[in-house]
Parts: structure tokens; C-alpha cells; sequence
């Protein structure tokens, strides 16, 4: 099993999100119950913060650099914690948590790693983005937000910042390992998401063990995230900041409760606002749909219980109450507009409001969709998903009227307020609503699948509901109708042998369907561009190509891919480049004339390209692109470049005709 070269990988990428942040909770003597929430928030907030000031200080970014800051961090919480220190008891969990944990991890992690091999790379547009900035991250050490992205930009071009959490994670543990390092991504995202969901039931359903099973394996029922946020629609900066929101809303969640217990400071208050403020920034700087995605899950329930507290308080105290309430509306909404006075911040949010428009589509699918848990996709991408997914969407729609048939047992208002929030936001986006609905939908692009994952974090809670009413409910018939004896262990074993049939078995093939359609180079998906021997080829350039040099080519026909998997600077390495950039626009139209324009042999030697990509196959969907330039999509002659190898339609030349100075 090629994946079994990967458990280090996945070890160290796993301590990376857990150990900083759950040392730094219990050397603050945090309570236990924090620790499991607090962990991953604040982990990723160092893994997305620290590279900004690394490279103000000239520092470079590795798991050596990492290490020490920890160390140094851990020191400095040791000293001015003394004495408040919780070193971890051992918890004994019931084995039912285990057992619905280990089967839901499978359900998300074994449709990943069927039929594929980690060294495979994903042939989608915005993984090729991905997996190039981890590599210069990790080759030039530079994992700065604010400036590290420059360079996918261009080689000599204006500097671009852009949020990099998410691959100064994988660049820690991806040097020459670029792409199985990604890959191992897909293993530990169902990792935080299925430890994550469990956290958030066993908070919000007051550690009711049987409710927090019946949630984990509700879990399985949906395609959307974490499988296709990673495959056929792979965001992944997006899908690790939506791993993390159960843990946030867990952390929320907990510390209201506990808040409204106990008696607070001024100072306590400004503490723990400080704090919350200074992990949202982190990770901001993973994805910024993280903030977003909070606001649409908490806004129903913050008002709820703001609006339940002043009502509920003396008359005396009503007044001051909602002056209070004033002046948190007018904190936030300040702070919001202060935030729009940012350059960047006021140019993404103009272009995300304004540019993801289109026809209104109202109508009754989009309703069913988002209460049944439907994927975005208008369809299956091979027959036995199309069948399988069939199943699993009438298994998503029972289940919802399973949780609505519980609120007649019980209220768990929040998970249902929380669930209002960002289903809202999905009709819109579903409905393409005009206007200033509109342009709150814009903030998720107006994109089903971006507002679709973040809602199956109350949806998998209310589903785990439906689960347990449904065997309930067939407890209820065993017993009066067939006078059964252990009518409840019965029912259980009924419905449990359901799940595994239907979101287990019947979710493993559609999973792993969305994985194939984009990792399978004989997939007819239509950003498919390399094929088996194409990569085979692009792997083999590690040994042939020695030095720092670069290879050009059309970005779209797979060059891009021979820094990722083949370990060499790429000129282009996205497949998207800024005409404005002048030089390698001239590069592209008139690299054909490598023997008889010096200024195309002054550009190869100012930028030491030395090899060039080509690809003569003009017919495939996936190799055409935005780079339609002739001069790039011209073979050289002998007498400029020789043959260096070959692998399908594509070819790697050494550029000979510029070697002289």
C-alpha cells in the first residue's frame, strides 16, 4: 500500500493542528473540555500568523523555525501561567464513541485512497495554484501571506498578497513531497471533521453518548464536505476552514454557557474578546469564507439568546441591558465598516457582491436539496453515483423529517437557529436572489457548494436527531406491534444496519467517484490534461534536470505540474498569467523564434529558462486554456532545443539555441 509511506506525513501534519495549540491551552490551565476545541484554532492561527512575521525578520519558514517558536511560546505561556498548569488525565470515552468515530472516519477517508496512489496529483484548475505555492514555500522559505504569493503572479510583477494558511500547513511537511503531502490532506480534513462534529454534539446535546453516535454516523450521508470540496470542486484552503468551524462553534458555544454562569471583569472581557479577535485573524489567513461562514452559523442564535436574556431580567435591569446591546451593535457594525477602509478588503468585497450574479432560479429543487443535504452537483458523474447518490439524498431527506418529528421530544433550538442561518444563505445563493440578498450571497460567490459544506455543521447535528427519532419511532412499532422483547436494542441494530448500507457502502462508492473523476488521468472529466504517461514523464524530470533553472511551457498542457510533481521551477506555474507582465507575454508569443529573435534568447538567459514543455495533443478539453499564444504552442527544431524525454503527447526539450551570452 503506497499510502503506508504516507503515515508520517499524516502524523506530522495531525501533531502540527493538535500539539501547539492543545500545550499552549493546558500550560494556561485551560479546563480539559477547552483543550480539544481551543487546539486546532489555535494551532492553525500560529501555522498562518508567524510566517507574516517571519518574513518581516528575515526568518525562514520550516518545521525547524516552527519548532523553536513553539518551544519559545510554550516557555513564555509556562512563566506567566505558573502554577495554573492542567497536565492531561486520562479520559475513558464509551466505546460507542469510538466505534461511530472510527466508522465515520472510514466513511470519509477509505473513498480518498481507494484506486488511487498519493503520489497522483489532482488535474483541477485551483489545486495547481495550491500545490505550486507549497512548493516555493518550501524551497525559498518564505510563507508569508503579504508576500509570498507574489511569485505565482509572475517573475517580475507588482506584489500580491493573498490568505496562505492552508499551505504554510503542508509546506512544514512538503518539501519534495509536495504532492503526497496534499494528498495526505484528504485523510486528515475527515479527521478534524469527524473529531470536530463529535466535539460539537457532545457539547450541544449535553454529552448524550447515543446522540453523539447517531450524529457521527449521520455524518456519512453527505457528499458535499469534506469529499467534493476536495475533488470535483477542490477549494482546499476553503474545506480547512470549514474542519475548523465545529470546533469554533463548540468553543462558543461552551464559553457562553459557561459566561453567563459565573461573574466577569471588565479585563476578563477585553481577554477573551482579544483572544477570539486574534484567532479569527489566523484564520482569516487560512480562508476568510471562515468568518463568514461564523457569522451565518451564530447569527440566529446570538440574537436568540441576547434577545431571551434581556427578557428574562429583572425590569430594573432591561434597560441597561439593552443600552449594552446598543453598544455591542454599534461595536460590530463599527468594526465591520472600519474593516471595508482596507484596500484589499474593500476591492474583494465590491468584486464578490457585484460579480456573481445571474438569472433569478427560484424554484422547489434548491429547497429540497438544502433540507435533504443534496450535493451542489446537478448530477452524478458516473451511473453508480447517480444511484447511490439517489439513495443517499432520500436518506438525507428522511432523516430531516426525523429531526422534525423530534422536536416534539425535545428543543434543541439553537442547532435549529443555527441551521436557519446559513440554509438562508444557501437559498439565496441556490435562487441567485437579486438585490442586497444578492450581495450577501456574493460573499460566497454565489456558489451552492461554498455555503452548502459550512451548513452540514448544524445539518449533521440535526440529522444525528433524525436518526434517533427514527429508531425511536421503530422501537415504538417493534414493541406494540410485534410485542418484541428488547424492542430498543432491536431498533438500534435496525437502523445501524441501515446506515452502513446506505451512507457507508452506498457513500464510499459515490465518494469515491468524485475523487476518481479528477485524480484518474483517464478520467474524461474536463480539466483532465495529463495523462499516465505524461505524469510518469514529469516525475522523471528530478533526475534529468539538474540546477535552478526553469522550464516554460503552455501551463494548461501539464508544465505546470514539473514544479509540484517534478521538483523544477516552472516559468507559469498556475494556469492563469498577467498579460501585464510583459516580458513573459513576449515570451509566449515569440518563443518559436528561439534561433532568430535575440530578444527572446535575452529573456531564456535572464530568467535561466533552460527547458521547454511541449504538448502536441490540441484536441483534449483540459489542455485548452487561457494561454492561446502560437508562439508557445509551436515545436522547436533540432537546432534549437533536443529531445530530453517523453511521456504521451507531451515532450521536454533543452533549450540550446540561447548559449551564448
Amino acid at each position: 500500500m503506497a499510502w503506508l509511506g504516507c503515515i508520517p506525513l499524516l502524523a506530522g501534519l495531525l501533531g502540527i493542528v493538535f500539539i501547539p495549540g492543545a500545550s499552549i491551552c493546558l500550560l494556561a490551565g485551560m479546563r480539559p473540555r477547552y483543550v480539544v476545541a481551543l487546539a486546532p484554532l489555535i494551532s492553525m492561527s500560529l501555522v498562518s500568523l508567524l510566517p507574516v512575521l517571519f518574513a518581516k525578520f528575515g526568518m525562514r519558514w520550516s518545521i525547524g523555525s516552527f519548532a523553536g517558536t513553539f518551544v519559545v511560546f510554550c516557555l513564555a505561556v509556562a512563566l506567566i501561567c505558573r502554577g495554573r498548569a492542567r497536565w492531561p488525565q486520562r479520559v475513558a470515552l464509551p466505546s460507542a464513541l469510538w466505534i461511530g468515530g472510527v466508522v465515520a472516519w472510514l466513511g470519509h477517508v477509505l473513498p480518498a485512497v481507494i484506486g488511487r496512489s498519493p503520489r497522483t496529483p489532482i488535474q483541477q484548475i485551483d489545486p495547481t495554484y495550491h500545490m505550486n505555492l507549497v512548493w516555493f514555500m518550501a524551497n525559498t522559505g518564505n510563507g508569508s501571506s503579504i508576500s509570498a504569493p507574489t511569485r505565482m503572479f509572475g517573475l517580475e510583477t507588482s506584489e500580491t498578497a493573498a490568505p496562505s494558511g492552508w499551505h504554510d500547513l503542508v509546506a512544514l511537511m512538503g518539501t519534495g513531497r509536495v504532492v503526497e503531502a496534499t494528498n495526505t490532506m484528504a485523510i486528515v480534513l475527515p479527521t478534524l471533521w469527524v473529531v470536530g462534529i463529535s466535539l460539537l454534539a457532545y457539547v450541544a446535546f449535553s454529552a448524550n453518548t447515543k446522540l453523539v453516535v447517531w450524529t457521527q454516523l449521520a455524518s456519512l450521508v453527505f457528499s458535499e464536505f469534506p469529499t467534493i470540496l476536495q475533488s470535483s470542486y477542490p477549494v482546499w484552503p476553503n474545506a480547512l476552514a470549514i474542519a475548523l468551524l465545529p470546533f469554533a462553534c463548540a468553543a462558543m458555544w461552551m464559553a457562553i454557557r459557561d459566561w453567563r454562569a459565573q461573574k466577569h471583569s471588565a479585563l476578563g472581557y477585553v481577554g477573551v474578546g482579544a483572544a477570539a479577535i486574534l484567532i479569527t485573524c489566523g484564520i482569516a489567513l487560512v480562508h476568510p469564507s471562515f468568518v463568514f461562514n461564523m457569522a451565518s452559523l451564530s447569527v440566529f442564535p446570538l440574537l436568540y439568546l441576547l434577545i431571551r436574556g434581556i427578557w428574562r431580567s429583572p425590569s430594573q435591569r432591561r434597560r441597561k441591558s439593552l443600552l449594552w446591546l446598543g453598544g455591542v451593535v454599534l461595536v460590530v457594525v463599527g468594526a465591520s465598516l472600519a474593516m471595508f477602509t482596507i484596500p484589499y478588503v474593500s476591492a474583494v468585497a465590491a468584486r464578490m457582491m457585484s460579480s456573481y450574479g445571474g438569472e433569478p432560479a427560484i424554484g422547489i429543487e434548491a429547497i429540497l436539496k438544502i433540507v435533504s443535504g443534496a450535493t451542489a452537483h446537478k448530477e452524478g458523474t458516473v451511473v453508480p453515483v447517480k444511484m447511490s447518490q439517489a439513495l443517499m439524498n432520500v436518506c438525507g431527506m428522511v432523516l430531516f423529517i426525523g429531526a422534525v418529528l423530534m422536536c416534539w421530544r425535545r428543543r434543541d433550538k439553537i442547532v435549529w437557529l443555527s441551521w436557519l442561518g446559513t440554509a438562508f444563505i444557501a437559498l439565496i445563493v441556490y435562487w441567485r436572489v437579486p438585490g442586497v440578498l444578492g450581495m450577501i450571497g456574493g460573499f460566497w460567490y454565489m456558489n451552492a457548494h461554498r455555503v452548502i459544506a459550512p451548513l452540514e455543521v448544524p445539518a449533521t447535528l440535526l440529522f444525528g436527531l433524525g436518526l434517533a427519532q427514527w429508531s425511536y419511532l421503530l422501537s415504538l412499532l417493534l414493541k406494540t406491534v410485534f410485542r418484541a422483547k428488547n424492542a430498543a436494542g432491536l431498533s438500534r441494530a435496525i437502523t445501524l444496519g441501515v446506515v452502513l448500507v446506505a451512507g457507508f457502502s452506498a457513500g464510499i462508492i459515490t465518494k469515491n467517484a468524485f475523487y476518481q473523476v479528477v485524480y484518474n488521468p483517464k478520467s474524461d472529466f474536463v480539466t483532465i490534461h495529463m495523462s499516465s504517461p505524461e505524469i510518469a514523464m514529469i516525475e522523471r524530470a528530478q533526475k534529468k534536470i539538474k540546477g535552478p533553472v526553469r522550464v516554460i511551457g503552455d501551463p494548461t498542457n501539464g508544465s505546470a505540474m514539473m514544479q509540484a510533481l517534478g521538483g523544477v521551477e516552472v516559468v507559469f506555474p498556475q494556469m492563469y498569467y498577467r498579460p501585464s507582465n510583459t516580458n513573459e507575454a513576449y515570451l509566449l508569443s515569440n518563443l518559436d523564434k528561439l534561433g532568430t529573435e535575440p530578444k527572446v534568447c535575452d529573456l531564456v538567459r535572464k530568467y535561466n529558462i533552460r527547458y521547454f514543455y511541449y504538448d502536441s495533443d490540441k484536441e483534449t478539453f483540459g489542455k485548452t486554456g487561457q494561454v492561446k499564444d502560437d508562439g508557445i504552442q509551436v515545436p522547436p527544431s533540432p537546432k534549437e532545443a533536443e529531445l530530453v524525454d517523453r511521456g504521451g503527447t507531451a515532450r521536454l526539450y533543452k533549450i540550446t539555441a540561447c548559449r551564448s551570452s
